[in-house]
């Protein structure tokens, strides 16, 4: 494939262009070298839409303990070592942090921490006397585990999906009817589900790491509005 791109680009304009790029691309790549026999056993993972075979050594980047409520833009991944990893970033109907794998004492610890958060936002919470009244509701989060609020135009919940946790955010512009965003709402409450990394699901969604949506492609009318997945998948190779 490269050699034919190499083609389209220089042939046309003659043999001593080709000739020219050919010597630097071996400038580059030692064109002598044999190719390996050594057999590699790849991963296949889905991304998005999409299924991609990885090298075997590979990571993927997601939140840990120390990283999730560590605040930057764009946001920044970890591997589970605490290593920054750059950026990853996910959107599917909304903001989405997701953690890696973390023990059922971290996620208590956590779940009870985000208990605390949502309750600053109440009326006489700090989060009110902050940037002033703005109406509060709770909300169901079933099937799944976690809790869900709205505050003013902008709605939050945090999610345990088997020994993850995933964060989702999403706000309406004013004059945007409540009925849209209670609709994403329940597409991401009613579809999600835990995955194991590297393998790939029986249905049909879309996938971010630990996480399927199976949802997304039941309705289309409904996604044809909105951006479902448009993100950075940070890796590392060992």
């Amino acid at each position: 494939m490269l050699l034919r791109n190499f083609f389209v680009i220089f042939g046309r304009c003659g043999a001593q262009w080709f000739t020219a790029a050919m010597l630097l691309f071996c400038a580059v790549v030692d064109c002598s070298a044999q190719p390996s026999t050594a057999s590699v056993a790849w991963k296949t993972d889905c991304v998005g839409r999409m299924q991609l075979s990885l090298p075997p050594d590979i990571e993927v980047a997601a939140d840990t303990t120390k990283s999730w409520h560590k605040q930057s833009s764009p946001r920044v991944g970890r591997f589970t070592d605490d290593e920054v990893a750059g950026w990853s970033s996910y959107f599917v109907l909304g903001e989405i942090q997701i953690s890696h794998a973390w023990t059922a004492s971290e996620i208590s610890a956590f779940m009870d921490e985000s208990k605390r958060s949502m309750d600053k936002f109440r009326p006489g919470g700090t989060v009110q006397k902050m940037v002033g009244s703005k109406p509060f509701g709770e909300l169901s989060t079933s099937p799944q585990k976690g809790f869900a609020w709205d505050f003013g135009t902008t709605r939050y919940a945090i999610l345990q999906v088997g020994n993850h946790v995933l964060g989702w955010t999403a706000g309406r512009p004013n004059g945007e009817p409540v009925a849209r965003l209670a609709n994403n709402y329940n597409l991401i409450v009613r579809g999600l589900s835990a995955r194991d990394t590297f393998s790939l699901p029986k249905e049909v969604g879309v996938c971010l790491p630990y996480v399927l949506f199976v949802t997304m492609v039941k309705r289309h009318v409904t996604l044809r509005q909105h951006t479902v997945f448009a993100g950075i998948q940070t890796l590392r190779f060992g």
